[in-house]
């Protein structure tokens, strides 16, 4: 009686007779990548939003603070220069009777040799006899526009006709920094800032925000 025979014997697959099917688990197709890259960008995004909004009050009173405190310093409480030898000191217009005080007092501790009034007794009441020379100091009172612009080129030219390096610009607080960066695009003279206030303090505020559109005009306004 024969035996049966067994069959062929099967042949046992190694790891390495099969390598894409042992390495299918592990590869990631490019569109799983991109999918993976746009969640965490997404994720990333909510986070920023998230955190905006939760601080948010945070943020506009931050702003706030530094806002008015910019405020503060361009136009209620602008620096003023310490005094020092110059050419000439210019009262502006604005500065009214506190900054023609402060232009004689200047003058008269022998800052500089020169007055200038700027618009003379026209545009600053109770500058009369200076302009007509009863002074004992050289004071020049130049006509001037109503515009701080047209200002500013007046004394420019006269800075350049006289040959001045300094000048010191006497003009009402909250108006200074306008002026000043008005007039140092017409000339290219030492200027030194000397701030008077000739209003109470709720005067001084009410000037302020006033001269916050006509500073902005100016900062945005080309060459002299």
């Amino acid at each position: 009686m024969r035996s049966k025979g067994r069959g062929p014997p099967t042949a046992v697959g190694r790891v390495g007779d099969f390598p894409a099917v042992a390495r299918a688990g592990t590869s990631s197709s490019p569109t799983t990548t991109a999918g993976r890259g746009r969640r965490r960008r997404s994720a990333a995004a909510g986070g920023s939003r998230s955190w905006l909004r939760r601080h948010r009050r945070l943020i506009l009173v931050t702003l706030s603070v530094l806002v008015v405190a910019l405020g503060v310093r361009l136009f209620l409480l602008p620096a003023s220069d310490p005094v020092v030898a110059a050419d000439a000191v210019v009262v502006l217009p604005d500065s009214g009777q506190a900054g023609l005080q402060e232009g004689l007092g200047l003058v008269n501790r022998q800052v500089s040799p020169v007055l200038v009034v700027l618009g003379g007794a026209e545009r600053l009441g109770g500058a009369e006899r200076l302009c007509r020379g009863a002074g004992t100091v050289e004071v020049l009172c130049p006509a001037a526009p109503q515009d701080g612009r047209g200002q500013a080129r007046v004394l420019g030219a006269l800075a350049a006709e006289r040959g001045w390096t300094a000048m010191v610009l006497v003009a009402d607080r909250p108006e200074l920094s306008r002026d000043t960066l008005q007039v140092s695009r017409c000339t290219e003279v030492t200027l030194l800032r000397r701030a008077v206030s000739g209003s109470d303090a709720f005067g001084t505020v009410l000037a302020a925000l006033g001269a916050v559109p006509d500073y902005l005009r100016a900062l945005v306004q080309q060459g002299c």
